[in-house]
């Protein structure tokens, strides 16, 4: 059974958006994704300092989770960030911290 949306938290940068929905709607069998979109995500999450910002993609989440049904959710980070402009494995650590952070939101 395919289920209907998923939800990508991703950058905003527009070289990767429609590779990560297609990708993303490949892995969770989804028709749709809703994606919520910023520079950086994964950093501005995972160091949550940016209230506004947080409260903003939890308030987005909320409904693609509660209205959409979404059942799937992909944090996205990506080289060459322009808002993460550190290594590699930093942006690993924010991606993995990401996750658990909205594991419990």
């Amino acid at each position: 059974m395919r289920n209907t949306f998923a939800t990508t938290i991703s950058c905003m940068d527009g070289r990767i958006q429609k590779c990560v929905n297609d990708h993303v709607s490949s892995q969770s069998n989804s028709k749709f994704v809703d994606t919520i979109t910023l520079a950086g995500p994964s950093k501005v999450i995972s160091e949550n300092k940016l209230n506004r910002v947080i409260d903003d993609m939890k308030f987005r989440l909320d409904i693609s989770v509660n209205v959409h049904e979404s059942q799937y959710i992909a944090i996205v980070g990506h080289y060459d960030c322009a808002g993460v402009i550190e290594d590699d494995e930093t942006q690993k650590k924010y991606i993995l911290d990401s996750c658990k952070i909205i594991k419990r939101w």
